[in-house]
């Protein structure tokens, strides 16, 4: 939930929004999708920082220098990350939301998933 307190538009939530946004993507997408999911966010990152208009934009491209500069330490954080992981590639790459959910604003699909004795159950929100 981003900008709970601090507005979804502030320039804080922007950085940290684009900060994390490279750093998840370093430390837990499987190397299988490392490349697709990548090239999707580097197409839609310019988008996210253009949607920001003028005040908010700085706040953004210093999110994304603050997620590169990172990421030395998040790649080293991905290779404990990676060891402990439990899924599978195919079964995280399932629990990806891969389609933009419909509407004025081009925000992803809400996937929940349930542990049940056969394996998880997505439930979409």
């Amino acid at each position: 939930m981003a900008g709970a307190i601090s507005g979804e538009d502030s320039a804080f939530s922007v950085f940290h929004r684009q900060r994390n946004r490279i750093w998840l993507i370093a430390r837990n997408v499987p190397s299988p999708l490392v490349f697709l999911v990548l090239t999707l966010q580097i197409a839609v990152i310019p988008l996210t920082v253009w949607r920001r208009g003028r005040g908010g934009w700085c706040a953004a491209l210093r999110g994304v220098a603050a997620g590169v500069s990172g990421l030395p330490l998040a790649m080293r954080q991905r290779r404990a990350i990676q060891r402990t992981r439990i899924l599978s590639n195919r079964e995280l790459a399932r629990m990806l939301v891969w389609e933009p959910a419909p509407g004025p604003s081009p925000r992803a699909a809400v996937h929940r998933y349930e542990a049940n004795p056969g394996g998880l159950t997505r439930k979409v929100v």
